[in-house]
């Protein structure tokens, strides 16, 4: 019968939007951008008649999901980070390769004899026929993940059936999305769940990227507590002018709590409080940065008319692909990292205007009445 013939040729697949012959909405979107269809290896076509002999719906999907948990390993390959940490690749003959995230427990099976930890998993499929595997278990997680996006994004880029350029965490059948690609650079996004299952692993923890603690924790847990805390309290009992020996003595009181040698000369830190077209401001100028996440600048506003303060930062960020070195500007809200602009220059200039044109884009700035007076003015 014609529906035994299909019954092995049917398999989940993933497909981006601009592949799909019905309309997205229509299709179960499985990771963002992602559509899973049912389809039919081979070229003999798909009888309809024998698809609708196999049963509806759901024995169609069970069907397709049991036969890619029987495709063979194919190619596999463990790769070593060079800060640590391993993950898996396994390379596939055909376009179901990368759809075998579906079933990505059986996949782990298949790799490495064991089930998937209570962790989860680290995966990416940058194109149909790989999949990078990391199975969590230690504090090696995040130098995987750092090198599992680097590799990712690259093979994304070079590849003609590409998939995705991300990198997601699996656990418990629920899979989500750990990085960001904005124009050249590249960032981590991490929902609370993940944060949280970092904060139980007992290991020690590297960055995933070399960022210095004590660089990082003073512009993203300190300056941003203030911001969304006690920025409009600040900004109105503060008197305009240079508030560098406040942020200096700040800088010293995150360095106590850190390791000797993991403190950071106050090199360059400076701060002001200034009026940016109406809007009033601390623009705080931070040491050299050195690795991606690390900032040149950051920013507590309060938008003219506003009850509350936004919080903006331009960050060193590294070409996931090129390796070059470049700056990011972002904003960083209870919700997490928001990337507006890449490829940006390093200057307090360039970073004042592109965030006034953002204020002025939501309808939380005023026009410079006098472009003659400058960026901006002290109070």
């Amino acid at each position: 019968m014609a529906e035994d013939g299909l019954r092995g040729r049917l398999y989940g697949l993933l497909l981006p939007a601009d592949e799909l012959y019905d309309p997205p909405e229509s299709v179960p979107e499985v990771l963002p951008g992602l559509h899973m269809v049912i389809a039919v290896d081979g070229d003999a076509g798909l009888d309809e008649g024998a698809l609708n002999a196999l049963g509806g719906p759901e024995e169609q999907l069970e069907l397709a999901f049991r036969n890619l948990r029987e495709l063979p390993v194919g190619k596999h390959e463990v790769v070593h980070a060079d800060k640590g940490g391993t993950y898996h690749v396994l390379t596939g003959p055909n376009a179901f390769t990368a759809s075998r995230v579906l079933v990505l427990d059986a996949v782990a099976r298949q790799l490495t004899g064991q089930d998937v930890p209570d962790d989860g998993a680290l995966f990416s499929i940058p194109d149909k026929f790989h999949i990078l595997l990391h199975p969590i278990s230690g504090g090696t997680v995040l130098t995987a993940l750092a090198a599992m996006a680097e590799d990712t994004a690259a093979l994304f880029s070079a590849s003609e059936t590409r998939l995705s350029p991300h990198v997601y965490w699996w656990r418990d059948g629920e899979s989500a999305q750990l990085t960001e690609i904005n124009g050249r650079s590249l960032t981590f996004d991490f929902p609370d769940a993940f944060r949280a299952m970092l904060g139980d692993i007992p290991e020690p923890v590297d960055d995933p990227v070399g960022f210095r603690k004590h660089h990082y924790h003073f512009v993203h847990t300190v300056l941003r507590q203030v911001s969304e805390e006690h920025g409009p309290a600040l900004l109105a009992t503060t008197p305009p002018g240079d508030l560098t020996d406040m942020l200096v003595k700040t800088w010293g009181d995150v360095g106590d709590d850190l390791p000797a040698g993991e403190r950071v000369p106050p090199e360059g830190l400076r701060g002001n409080l200034i009026e940016l077209n109406g809007n009033r401001l601390i623009l705080v100028t931070l040491p050299e940065p050195v690795a991606a996440a690390e900032a040149y600048f950051a920013m507590i506003v309060q938008p003219a008319g506003s009850a509350t303060t936004r919080f903006f930062t331009l960050e060193y960020a590294v070409d996931p692909i090129t390796h070059e070195p470049g700056a990011i500007l972002g904003e960083w809200t209870p919700e997490g990292h928001h990337l507006h602009l890449t490829d940006m220059a390093t200057d307090p200039g360039t970073f004042l205007r592109s965030t006034a044109a953002l204020l002025l884009a939501d309808g939380e700035a005023e026009p410079a009445a006098n472009k003659r007076r400058g960026l901006f003015r002290r109070r």
